[in-house]
């Protein structure tokens, strides 16, 4: 069921979903998923020209870097955060456009009525790109099933279907009460979570927060907990162990080596931090690799 190839410059974890059933009885059908970096410019899909992909619809969240999708007559940059809805085939292309950093993306692909359905109205509505902060239910949603897949716990296509289904419920729940709510994020918030997110491995205080972006750090709590529903240092906190969980999964650095790398001086409290945020050891995650406990808090 699962490819996986490594290339100097590439890494592609890409798992296909090919079951004997018939898919006519189910409304949603997973067809792939994968973890991938790309870091060539030989990574350029044009969606008018993949007649085996016909009738598939994806969605592709950056993790890092940068990446391109034209999309009609429009030209998007696509960065951190950053994820979009195609269906094949269509009037799009997207790829790694060089001269930046590799563009790490997670993505999956369906097939059926209710995904068209759904994809269809969210383009709609938002257009084709949109941005999702790691820790909402929809990329909660897309990271549990490609851990459910890296374990090989999706075996049959009525389990495939149903994680797809709850997958596109999440889609829209989140844009629909998105609109309802009508509610923006502020300028200086998203200026504070680009500082965290590019300055993470350093030591920061609250105040250095504030400082950043020239406001007080009372006005800085309320902020994130207006809008993200959490503390400053929470947010730190579990970006960082995002960036752990990561480093475990794709690398073979000691736990002492990963915690500096992500800003933690001392071990013994990044075991804690790890395992305050994700219910588990760096050492259990490790071992098992369960990307839907990030992040609870």
């Amino acid at each position: 069921m699962s490819t996986e190839n490594m290339h100097p410059t590439n890494t592609i974890n890409e798992f296909q979903f090919r079951f004997s059933e018939p898919s006519k009885c189910r409304p949603v059908n997973l067809w792939n998923v994968g973890w991938e970096t790309r870091s060539t410019q030989s990574y350029d899909l044009d969606n008018m020209k993949r007649p085996q992909d016909n009738g598939t619809l994806v969605f592709q969240y950056t993790l890092s870097g940068i990446g391109k999708l034209e999309f009609e007559d429009k030209t998007y940059t696509l960065r951190k955060n950053d994820a979009f809805f195609i269906s094949i085939p269509g009037n799009h292309r997207y790829y790694y456009p060089g001269n930046s950093d590799p563009w790490e993306f997670i993505y999956l692909t369906l097939t059926g009525s209710v995904a068209e359905q759904v994809f269809d109205d969210i383009i709609d509505k938002h257009g084709p790109v949109v941005s999702l902060l790691p820790d909402t239910p929809v990329i909660q949603s897309l990271l549990a099933i490609y851990t459910e897949t890296v374990a090989e716990g999706i075996r049959d296509p009525y389990e495939a279907s149903s994680q797809s289904y709850g997958f596109l419920m999440e889609c829209l729940r989140f844009f629909i009460n998105e609109e309802d709510n009508n509610v923006k994020m502020p300028h200086k918030l998203n200026q504070v979570i680009r500082f965290l997110d590019e300055n993470y491995h350093a030591p920061i205080t609250l105040e250095d927060m504030a400082e950043y972006v020239n406001i007080s750090k009372y006005t800085l709590i309320k902020m994130f907990k207006d809008h993200l529903q959490t503390t400053p240092i929470q947010y730190l906190t579990n970006f960082r162990i995002r960036r752990a969980a990561k480093l475990l999964h794709r690398s073979n650095k000691s736990v002492k080596q990963i915690a500096e790398e992500v800003g933690y001086t001392n071990s013994n409290y990044f075991n804690k931090s790890f395992r305050k945020v994700t219910g588990v050891t760096p050492s259990e995650f490790r071992m098992n690799c369960d990307f839907s406990l990030l992040v609870k808090n």
